[in-house]
């Protein structure tokens, strides 16, 4: 009867503060102490406040929001314990979730969606303990040539322990993550997605730090833009930064700065640095032809190894083409392809260095589109310097038929013994190639072919 009587009160409360307050409001609060808690909230229309406490084993909370009049969802939960599990879904407003788990086996996922003006997406999750799983996914409506308003994704998973993993999806938006995870066998992947952005500002920003051994981490960039009908192009500018330190880590970044028919795009900017042994490498950035230098085309990337048997590979599809690969160890194997297709006299320039013994780098680069005018000064540019012994390096530049599309160069230096060089450089109508091999020590080898 008691009960009964406080219920009463509460809703009738409730329903005077609704009855005062011209944009209806939501509040929740919950607090559980022991094991097996279950909390589950959901909300609509109003401006949604959510927030869950529990203390225990085995706990669970549920939270949904929808529909906040005045563009807002807040939500916050924290447990403390083991085996336990949180999911927070916000749609509509401008949506905020942020989840503390203390312990072990811990699922949190959030799922964000922003439809009104100023849209927002913010998305924080913590976990402290083993075998975490954290998945974020957010949506926020794409801004576009006509609504310039700013949309904002952001997000941050924090894991220590030992197989952890963070999973997470962005799209529309201007797209922020960052990842950190602390332990062995973690798996981190990040994919965003900015279509429409109105440039200039078409940015995805995404940075994954890993310690310890076993890591696995992939993140996947695009942007658009592109009106069609040879206007309003733009796009451009994707950025990622990855940390990896300990043994057998990979690491795969792709980069795809769009925009469409009246050319624009790239900008993309990706840096990984790996240390210890086994590890794994791999960068991918492309992006539309660009019309002309004036456009700032730049594809840059660095890759930095430090240990034994490592492998870096770099892709890099138009733009100004910058790739620099730096390994310290043996057993490495540094892989550099460039590809510009583009306009405006834009130049492929690559740096590997390999400090060690049985080191092997190889770097191919090509000015697609000899026939272009707008093409004219292109260039290829290469450096591969190695220190050590039994190192093999092997160059191949190609331009096209056009006399005035610009040129080969390339410089080869190695220090120690027993090392091997190649260089092959292909040409036509008078385009000049420069090839430079220094070699010191004994029983090098250096062979030059240039046509």
């Amino acid at each position: 009867m008691k009960m009964m009587t406080a219920l009463a009160l509460v809703l009738a409360s409730s329903s005077y503060a609704f009855a005062q307050s011209a944009t209806p409001a939501n509040e929740s609060f919950i607090t559980q102490a022991g094991t097996r808690n279950h909390g589950v909230v959901g909300q609509t229309g109003g401006n949604n406040n959510q927030g869950a406490l529990q203390v225990g084993t085995k706990n669970t909370t549920a939270t949904i929001q929808k529909g906040a009049t005045t563009t807002t969802n807040d939500s916050g939960t924290i447990q403390v314990g083991t085996q336990n599990s949180s999911v927070a879904s916000q749609t509509g407003g401008s949506n905020a979730q942020a989840t503390v788990q203390v312990g072990v086996k811990n699922s949190a996922t959030t799922k964000q969606t922003s439809t009104a003006g100023a849209n927002a997406n913010a998305g924080a999750t913590f976990q402290f303990g083993d075998r975490n799983q954290a998945i974020t996914v957010q949506d926020a409506a794409p801004i576009n040539s006509v609504n310039t308003s700013a949309t904002t994704n952001n997000s941050l998973i924090t894991q220590y322990g030992s197989q952890n993993q963070g999973l997470v999806q962005q799209t529309g938006g201007k797209n922020t993550q960052g990842t950190i995870q602390g332990g062995a066998n973690n798996l981190a992947a990040t994919e965003q997605s900015n279509t429409n952005a109105a440039a200039p500002a078409s940015i995805n920003t995404s940075f994954t730090g890993q310690f310890g051994k076993n890591n696995s981490g992939a993140t996947s960039q695009t942007t658009a833009d592109d009106a069609g009908f040879f206007s309003n192009s733009n796009g451009g500018f994707n950025q990622s930064a990855s940390l990896q330190i300990g043994n057998g880590n990979q690491f795969a970044t792709v980069q795809t700065a769009s925009a469409g028919s009246g050319l624009n795009g790239v900008n993309n900017e990706a840096g990984t640095i790996q240390v210890g042994t086994k590890n794994t490498a791999m960068t991918t950035q492309s992006g539309t032809v660009f019309d002309g230098n004036a456009n700032s085309p730049v594809n840059a990337s660095l890759i930095a190894q430090f240990g034994f048997e490592n492998t870096a590979t770099a892709t890099q599809t138009n733009g100004a083409n910058t790739q620099a690969t730096v390994q310290i160890g043996a057993k490495n194997t540094a892989i550099t392809t460039q590809n510009n297709n583009s306009d405006g006299g834009v130049t492929n320039g690559a740096a590997t260095v390999q400090a060690g013994k049985n080191n092997f780098a190889l770097t191919g680069q090509t000015v697609a589109n000899p026939l272009n005018a707008g093409a004219i000064g292109s260039a290829n540019n290469s450096l591969i310097a190695q220190v050590g012994s039994q190192n093999q390096a092997i160059a191949a530049q190609s331009t096209g038929l056009q006399a005035m599309i610009g040129a080969n160069n390339q410089v080869t230096q190695q220090v120690g013994v027993n090392n091997f060089a190649l260089t092959a450089q292909s040409t036509n109508n008078g385009v000049s190639n420069t090839a430079v091999t220094q070699q010191f020590g004994s029983h090098n080898v250096a062979i030059t072919a240039q046509k």
